[in-house]
């Protein structure tokens, strides 16, 4: 599960590099179409929408659907781990599935991503985030003092005499 975890914040990363890359191709479109002598307009039109939609889409992907899996991968071990306050995990399993619901309901045109529905269900994984940055930031992981067996009894639990 925590491998799941980095890979999808992994690739939540790469895809909108992906997008931001994308626009910066549009940048370039639009220089290349300037110092053209004789362009041909609806070339540079059907290019400029492509590379607007990869934008659209692993934005998307990225934000929503991997942010939602890696999220709720995170709070889950957090719970399990007993290592931030309930709550907190509770913020990032319950985030992550309504931020990773919101994503399919735009893929499905439901409502568009930049909609008042967009917000509401993508305010979970916001405070997750915030909450689970300021708690190990001011806190860390709560840990559990642990019983520390003398040097002697060691040995002779390894079956070894001093």
């Amino acid at each position: 599960m925590a491998i799941g975890t980095v890979c999808f914040r992994l690739l939540e990363a790469v895809i909108v590099t992906v997008g931001i890359i994308s626009l910066l191709a549009i940048v370039t479109l639009n220089h290349s179409f300037l110092n053209d002598a004789d362009p041909n307009i609806s070339t540079y039109l059907i290019a400029s929408r492509l590379l607007l939609d990869i934008h659209n889409w692993t934005f998307l992907y990225g934000p929503n659907l991997f942010l939602g899996a890696s999220s709720f991968m995170t709070g889950y071990l957090l719970y399990k781990g007993n290592l931030v306050p309930r709550i907190v995990s509770f913020l990032g399993m319950v985030g992550g599935s309504l931020i990773a619901g919101s994503g399919m309901l735009v893929m499905f045109g439901v409502f568009t991503q930049l909609s008042i529905w967009g917000f509401m269900l993508a305010l979970p994984v916001f405070a997750y985030e915030v909450s689970l940055a300021l708690w190990l930031i001011a806190k860390g992981f709560i840990t559990k003092p642990t019983v520390q067996a003398p040097v002697q009894n060691l040995f002779k639990l390894a079956g070894q005499q001093i």
